[in-house]
């Protein structure tokens, strides 16, 4: 059960044993050793009476006590099943006097009058109790009290149990209508997959109607055509009324209408709409639930039990009836609660909860299915019958396709397995390597233009030919100062030497080519040109390597990107239903934290002051649906999470306090949702 319903049946079964051990004290406790300790919940054990109480009631009691035993709430047990409660109440039934008295009394007036009905039958049993007194010493009678009331209690938390998880397939159902509307496509899908249906339905309509012109003689055209204009004017007033009703404007009404999908986008209104007032119902019969739930005072504990029987049996059926407004049904419950009800025999109100269990929750749940059936999301072969039929049309074909070509189709896949593991060793293995390389300054890996020694070479025989040259040409020796000078002038680039003699050589061009020094100083000016482009080349080369990480890096992006491509695609495939439902689940939690917010919001209310029954049961319902979503979370955050959200559903401590923990949860747990 979840922890409202658990925390409010054990707290009023507790308060129904304290009040037990205070009303009979003579007979319970010394059986319940509760005289020191009056909050003590071990209830009934199976130990013998004690002689202390007397006077022949201990074996009158003792089966009263037994059923009581059965039906308790003890710390760490679950709650009775149904099959269990029935047990107890038809075994109560059996052995209760009053019971007894009425049923023989009924069967004489049954025997006397042979056709008398159920009801009259009822009100007979009813009538007899009218001037029903009971003597405040009458312990057994006490018991049986009890007995009811730990039955009722039973019944309220299961019914609470079955109201709340009624609310999540409305909640999805809904959901889906929803999801429907505000997507053309969807709307599309969907008018495909209930073509079948929608056509049959057409069908029979057709001829139901056919069947009655026949039969009343209208075969006239204008009759006919009259007959359409009055249809069609029915149709198009419904959905005016509809599109009322959901609260749409006059232009989304127009698009509507001229929208060929104009009947799937009311079917779709209709069900919603049915599925909501459904939803209200519940949750307004859950907010009653809990708001009037029982107390035990001394006073009035047997009339607050009478008061909670009748309370549920009118809950289950206001629900069941589904047609009235959330206003009418809780001014109906309002009246019972607040209205003076006279005492009757214990066993009426089991018979009552027996009849709440035997009958209205089986209608209930019929009622429950049926509107789903008919107003829910459609079964599963509506919405993939299209699936189904396109694989069983294409499928063979298909097949037949792919074992013709299962050679091309082998040899294709190796090529584009051969083809995605080049790339991923060419593209992004070897540029990595390469990074790592230049990170640990590995020569190997080092870019080079040029030759590490071809520069200083080149250089070595410049020098040696300008310096030939100069002692050639020199009309004095040369020393070694001299030598060394013209050596550092060609590591900086001055070759004056050379190209002093080559101006002189140049203004007799044609005899200095054949007998001069013209050619000498053309050959060591090619030699100077190589030394300095390789100079250049040498600069280039250096940048080169001062940028290597960097040209590394560009080299491996676009196998990265290429890669990160394909992995989010594959992703997307094979997990992609997972991201859809969290991104479901996180729409749902926005949403019932919102209609949280809102309902709070309503209700214009002090900071310690409840808001409204309905208001209650529509929160209640809201954090139903988030606990059940709380495997979007963390591990770790979960437990918090429920304990903010029973601080949420705890109506005693005011709206005030209510919205500050919805916008902790909005403020703790919203980046888990995006």
């Amino acid at each position: 059960m979840s922890s409202i319903v658990d925390d409010k049946i054990r707290t009023l079964s507790l308060a129904l044993e304290n009040l037990a051990s205070s009303i009979i004290p003579e007979l319970f406790i010394p059986r319940l050793r509760l005289s020191e300790t009056p909050s003590s919940s071990n209830v009934l054990d199976q130990k013998p009476l004690s002689p202390v109480a007397s006077e022949g009631a201990i074996s009158e009691v003792e089966p009263l006590a037994g059923l009581f035993n059965q039906l308790m709430i003890r710390p760490g047990a679950s709650t009775p099943s149904l099959y269990n409660l029935r047990s107890v109440l038809d075994k109560y039934l059996e052995i209760s006097d009053d019971a007894k008295h009425a049923k023989s009394q009924i069967q004489d007036i049954c025997n006397t009058n042979p056709d008398i009905n159920i009801s009259q039958i009822k009100q007979i049993e009813t009538d007899l109790w009218n001037d029903y007194i009971e003597f405040p010493g009458d312990g057994k009678k006490q018991i049986e009290w009890f007995v009811v009331g730990s039955a009722a209690i039973v019944l309220y938390g299961h019914l609470l149990e079955d109201l709340l998880n009624q609310i999540l397939p409305m909640s999805s159902d809904i959901y889906y209508w929803e999801n429907l509307l505000n997507d053309p496509i969807n709307v599309m899908i969907y008018s495909l997959q209930t073509a079948p249906v929608r056509m049959l339905r057409m069908g029979r309509e057709v001829i139901i109607d056919a069947h009655r012109r026949i039969s009343t003689g209208n075969h006239t055209l204008h009759e006919w055509i009259e007959n359409i204009r009055d249809a069609f004017n029915r149709k198009r007033s419904q959905a005016r009324n509809l599109h009322i009703l959901t609260g749409e404007n006059q232009y989304s009404y127009i698009r509507s209408m001229l929208s060929p999908f104009s009947n799937v986008y009311n079917e779709i209104q209709k069900n919603r709409q049915r599925l909501l007032q459904l939803r209200d119902l519940h949750s307004a019969g859950l907010g009653l639930l809990v708001g009037e739930s029982m107390t035990f005072t001394q006073e009035t504990w047997r009339q607050q039990i009478q008061r909670a029987a009748d309370t549920m049996e009118e809950i289950v059926r206001g629900v069941n009836s589904n047609t009235e407004s959330v206003t009418d049904f809780e001014e109906r419950i309002f009246g019972i609660t607040k209205s003076e009800s006279f005492l009757t025999p214990p066993y009426l109100v089991a018979s009552k909860l027996l009849s709440i269990l035997n009958e209205h929750l089986p209608n209930h749940d019929s009622t429950k299915r049926s509107i789903l059936k008919s107003s829910g999301k459609p079964d599963m072969v509506t919405r993939y019958w299209p699936v189904a039929f396109l694989s069983l049309t294409f499928g063979s074909a298909i097949l037949n396709t792919l074992f013709r070509k299962q050679a091309s189709i082998k040899q294709w896949i190796e090529d584009a397995g051969s083809t995605l593991v080049d790339f991923w060793y060419n593209w992004v293995v070897d540029p990595i390597k390469n990074i790592l390389s230049t990170i640990r300054h590995d020569d190997d890996a080092e870019i080079a233009i040029v030759g590490r020694k071809s520069l200083e070479s080149d250089m070595d025989s410049l020098e040696r030919m300008v310096v030939d040259f100069a002692v050639d040409n020199s009309k004095s020796a040369l020393d070694d100062s001299q030598i060394s000078q013209i050596r550092n002038g060609v590591r900086e680039g001055d070759v004056s030497a050379v190209l002093k003699v080559y101006e002189m050589e140049l203004k007799n061009p044609i005899a200095n080519t054949l007998r001069g020094e013209l050619i000498r100083t053309l050959l060591i000016q090619v030699q100077k040109t190589k030394v300095d482009v390789e100079v250049a080349i040498t600069g280039i080369d250096r940048l080169l390597k001062s940028q290597e990480l960097v040209f590394g890096i560009l080299a491996i992006l676009p196998g990265l990107l290429i890669s990160y491509a394909i992995g989010a695609w594959f992703l997307r495939t094979f997990r992609g239903k997972g991201l859809q439902r969290k991104g479901r689940k996180a729409s749902e939690i926005f949403r019932a934290l919102g209609n949280i917010e809102r309902y709070l919001n309503l209700d214009d209310n002090s900071a310690r002051t409840p808001i409204s029954y309905s208001n209650q049961g529509r929160i209640l319902c809201e954090v139903h649906i988030l606990r059940h979503s709380s495997k979007i979370l963390p591990r770790s955050f979960r437990e918090d999470w429920f304990r903010d959200l029973s601080d949420v559903e705890n109506m005693q401590l005011g709206v005030e306090c209510q919205l500050r923990t919805v916008e902790r949860i909005w403020r703790v747990y919203a980046r888990f949702f995006v």
